[in-house]
């Protein structure tokens, strides 16, 4: 990729640097318009992909055990697509935003428990759900309807408390996390003045009024302002983890950390492969569409995306997007050495190599990381053909899977 990254690390540590004084004396000169501080990170973990070996990576040498689990179903577990998994003591609490638009709860063997909420226009009834959160802490879900903007408060067992309107017009929200009793969401921006600049990641209390609002569309290159209202599922995504939340939106090269000490800058990819904000001005310019624009960007083979980010105790792990190729990036907590891969082996499972797809992971805890199998099709044949270590039961019972039972999930125990 020819493009050079005019706003890197060096920019993003400059805009972190600014103190919550600067930040209030420039937005009162300037924009009249005040950002909540972001803080300083000394152990910020800085990946250079240029200098980076793109690697064969074996599952074994990040994994000591693979566990795969059918998820029961009925007529009344039937999901569609997962666009999230969390954890919650011994259940998986799974969403389906599409077809469903409600929450599974299954236990760690793939046993449906229980389903929460439904669509309509009633007391705690929803219209389009596009995210959700867990308050362990509370044992409560919240669950943010996209349409009506409205976070929905839900006990871990099923019954619904109580919903919180959101305040602003000029922001709409699609992305939801909860941590230490405060509730986190993405912003995006319908409207964009001189005097009203936006933001993209805002607090809220319980009455729906923001409280605290952070990064200017710098952040992110100047991607999805006024003029462009485009928005990603799952861009601008807040991630839980062990140590509070992990924030990245589309278009940053770094991935935030939000905690109780605050929020500060967490990983920083740099690359002469990331999109400068002049470029994407320009595409944004000449693409009509999210679709044009997106072709656009994949075949400058530029780096736009950071997704898919999941921590336990052990490791971090996180996928960017260059061009049309996702790369995967592992890092040991133990040595806070990154590896970068370009395809995966499951050598855990199998004994020859052969070429998998990623799978899609959701969440971490401990000493685990649930995922769902990408390609069911392709999985089902390399059983077919390929040598090895399950049990003839085992490898039975998989093949059995149909294409319209539920998906597959896939637990990882790291070492």
């Amino acid at each position: 990729m020819r493009i050079i990254a005019s706003i890197l690390t060096i920019t993003a540590l400059f805009l972190v640097g600014c103190s919550s004084s600067e930040r209030k004396n420039k937005s009162s000169k300037k924009r009249k318009f005040e950002y909540s501080e972001v803080l300083r990170n000394k152990n910020l973990i800085l990946i250079d992909l240029d200098t980076m070996k793109k690697e064969i990576g074996k599952y074994s040498s990040f994994y000591s055990r693979v566990k795969y689990v059918p998820l029961e179903t009925t007529d009344e577990s039937q999901i569609g697509k997962i666009e999230h998994i969390e954890i919650f003591n011994d259940t998986l609490l799974i969403f389906d935003s599409e077809s469903a638009k409600a929450i599974f709860v299954f236990d760690q063997g793939g046993k449906f428990i229980r389903k929460i909420g439904k669509t309509g226009r009633g007391p705690g009834e929803w219209v389009q759900p596009v995210s959700f959160s867990v308050d362990k802490k509370n044992r409560e879900l919240m669950i943010l309807d996209g349409s009506l903007q409205k976070v929905f408060r839900y006990s871990v067992s099923g019954k619904f408390l109580s919903q919180i309107s959101l305040s602003g017009n000029e922001i709409r929200s699609h992305c939801i996390e909860c941590y230490n009793d405060k509730i986190f969401l993405d912003a995006k921006l319908v409207s964009q003045t001189k005097s009203y600049p936006g933001y993209l990641l805002r607090e809220i209390d319980t009455e729906g009024q923001t409280i605290n609002k952070w990064f200017d569309t710098r952040y992110n290159k100047g991607w999805n302002q006024g003029e462009n209202p485009w928005y990603l599922n799952g861009s601008g995504t807040l991630y839980s983890s062990p140590s509070g939340i992990k924030y990245v939106d589309l278009f940053m090269d770094t991935i935030f950390s939000i905690n109780s000490n605050g929020i500060s800058p967490f990983i920083a990819l740099k690359s002469k492969d990331l999109f400068s904000a002049d470029r994407i001005a320009e595409m944004l310019n000449s693409n009509s569409s999210m679709v044009s624009f997106l072709h656009a960007a994949q075949n400058e083979n530029g780096i736009f995306a950071i997704r898919s980010y999941v921590e336990n105790d052990d490791l971090i792990r996180f996928l960017f997007s260059q061009g049309s190729y996702y790369r995967e990036i592992i890092i040991s907590k133990k040595t806070i050495i990154p590896v970068c891969l370009r395809r995966v082996i499951n050598d855990i499972i199998f004994r020859t190599e052969h070429d998998m797809y990623f799978p899609d992971f959701y969440c971490g805890e401990k000493s685990i990381i649930v995922g769902k199998v990408n390609n069911l099709v392709h999985f089902q044949e390399c059983l077919r053909t390929e040598e090895t270590n399950l049990t003839e039961e085992e490898k039975a019972g998989l093949l059995s899977i149909q294409p319209a039972d539920n998906p597959l999930l896939i637990i990882l125990q790291t070492k």
